[in-house]
């Protein structure tokens, strides 16, 4: 099922359920500043720049992880990945509201 959302001027299209957004109806133009999916966290294209303990980037690709809980992989500022380590929805996206959205 998809989500669609309009958040901080953004159209957001999403796999998850985003209670903090606003939600709205399937835009006409399916044209998505934002697409949000939970699946496997992809390789970086381009290597890494900055590598700390829990978060890696580079000018495109940013990548954070709270152990036990989830991974975050954003691309170009338009896509979203979250790999779910744990059933905890309610502190898995507030890592993403404050972080990955960021």
């Amino acid at each position: 099922m998809k989500y669609y959302y309009q958040v901080f001027g953004l159209t957001c299209e999403s796999e998850i359920e985003l209670p903090a957004f606003f939600s709205i109806e399937a835009p006409l133009n399916l044209d998505f500043t934002v697409k949000i999916t939970k699946e496997n966290i992809p390789d970086f294209e381009h290597k890494p720049n900055v590598t700390k303990p829990f978060s890696s980037f580079n000018a495109q690709e940013f990548k954070y992880q709270i152990p036990e809980l989830a991974t975050y992989f954003v691309t170009g500022g338009k896509e979203i990945t979250i790999k779910a380590e744990s059933q905890d929805w309610d502190s898995i996206l507030v890592f993403f509201y404050s972080n990955a959205m960021a």
